[in-house]
């Protein structure tokens, strides 16, 4: 069965991945954006606002971070 093989100039590696499993990973984003509730997506913008506007990298070393939807629907 053939592949899509994606080239990258600045490395020698090729990456192949099949029509169908692209597709299925696209499927599979749109199931998780569509079943995340509303509520978890705004509190991860405000999580992401005060980590890059607040406490800047530069300044501060982030130490513990919650879990995002993913790693709670595994546990």
């Amino acid at each position: 069965m053939g592949g899509i093989i994606i080239l990258f100039n600045n490395t020698n590696k090729q990456y192949k991945m099949g029509f169908l499993s692209i597709i299925g990973k696209g499927i599979q984003a749109m199931i998780d954006e569509a079943t995340t509730p509303e509520s978890f997506k705004m509190g991860e913008k405000f999580e992401n606002y005060v980590r890059n506007s607040l406490f800047i990298d530069s300044y501060y070393d982030l130490l513990e971070r919650h879990m995002t939807i993913k790693q709670t629907k595994t546990m």
